[in-house]
């Protein structure tokens, strides 16, 4: 990545923290239709209707100059026939994009490697692909509900590794989020993928830990077992020196994430002061906006503002909202959607 690019990018996040720009992040959910069957998030469960058609999300995408990083989000993004179209839109209208991230269950493998391939063709801006992975093959597909899905993300990994040679700005990973029923199971699984793939290193996952919505993963009221925090902060500290020195902007992220997560278990609260209205929004499948995928608080619809998100988040129900989060006001969340983009924007601010 070019110097200069990484520079402008610095400096939009800079003017986002200080309340001098439009947000330079968004998390977007283009749809919550998913084929998997996950015992910790209810998204599967739920019947989407009404979602943004293509037609809207090129109206959409017209008005998102401003946002650096995007990340595509669901349900399970591929099942949206259009993936390839919706990347295209959001290439053509947004200039400075410097980074996009999607994310895949690897379900139906071959037909999102012919979407990323197809996505390849033209787009040639970061591009990180995180594959589901929560387990060794036993305990990934009996929490998946999907007998077979540990072999399709093994095989999705690796066939996405090698396009990766030829295509350098994609990066591939696999996410995985602890949770009641893997918490300790992590250096277990490490081993278990490592056998397929030797080269394996491990910081080629990143971790996630079990988040609480209701607008998102529809799992309020999940039972979490009294000792899961202490043990998710043990499986933390063992993960970190696994890692070792974190190289990269990308690893050092991942790494001051999982520095922080002790105290974001310890007390449920942020661990670093939120400022989310400032860097982000979380856009639903339908054209809902909400301040990020843990806080129920409907900013306004897309549809209402002319597909303007910005006319959205300059109202004043959107600021007032921010003014609550920067108080501590919120459900507080450690979800890597919203924590990256407030630890890039506070690097520098002692924790």
């Amino acid at each position: 990545m070019p110097v200069i690019t990484m520079l402008k990018f610095g400096a939009r996040v800079a003017l986002s923290n200080l309340g001098f720009h439009a947000p330079y992040s968004l998390n977007f959910a283009i749809t919550y239709k998913c084929n998997s069957h996950c015992q910790n998030c209810r998204i599967w469960k739920s019947r989407p209707k009404d979602e943004l058609t293509l037609a809207e999300i090129r109206r959409l995408a017209k008005h998102l100059k401003f946002v650096k990083w995007l990340r595509l989000t669901g349900g399970e993004p591929f099942l949206r026939g259009d993936f390839v179209d919706i990347v295209r839109a959001m290439d053509r209208n947004i200039p400075g994009l410097f980074m996009l991230t999607t994310t895949t269950n690897a379900i139906l493998s071959d037909d999102i490697y012919r979407k990323i391939v197809k996505v390849l063709r033209f787009f040639r801006k970061k591009f990180i692909v995180a594959i589901s992975l929560d387990g060794d093959r036993e305990t990934h597909d009996r929490l998946r509900g999907v007998p077979g899905n540990w072999d399709r993300a093994i095989d999705l990994y690796l066939r996405l590794k090698e396009l990766a040679r030829k295509h350098k700005n994609l990066e591939v990973y696999f996410g995985y989020t602890i949770y009641p029923k893997n918490v300790g199971m992590f250096r277990q699984t490490y081993a278990a993928v490592k056998e397929k793939i030797p080269e394996l290193k491990p910081g080629d996952f990143h971790i996630n830990i079990l988040q609480i919505s209701d607008i998102y993963y529809a799992n309020r009221g999940q039972r979490v077992p009294k000792d899961f925090y202490k043990k998710t902060i043990e499986e933390l500290d063992g993960i970190r020196k696994m890692r070792g020195v974190a190289i990269g902007p990308i690893a050092m992220i991942d790494d001051r994430y999982l520095k922080l997560a002790p105290k974001y278990l310890k007390t449920r609260k942020s661990p670093i002061r939120c400022n989310i209205l400032d860097l982000s929004a979380f856009i639903d499948s339908s054209g809902n906006v909400y301040p990020c995928v843990s806080y129920d608080r409907k900013l306004g619809n897309v549809r209402d503002y002319d597909y303007n998100l910005m006319k959205v988040l300059k109202h004043e129900t959107s600021r007032q909202v921010g003014k609550e989060i920067k108080k501590g006001k919120c459900p507080h969340c450690w979800n890597p959607c919203e924590a990256h983009p407030v630890i890039v924007s506070n690097w520098f601010r002692r924790e």
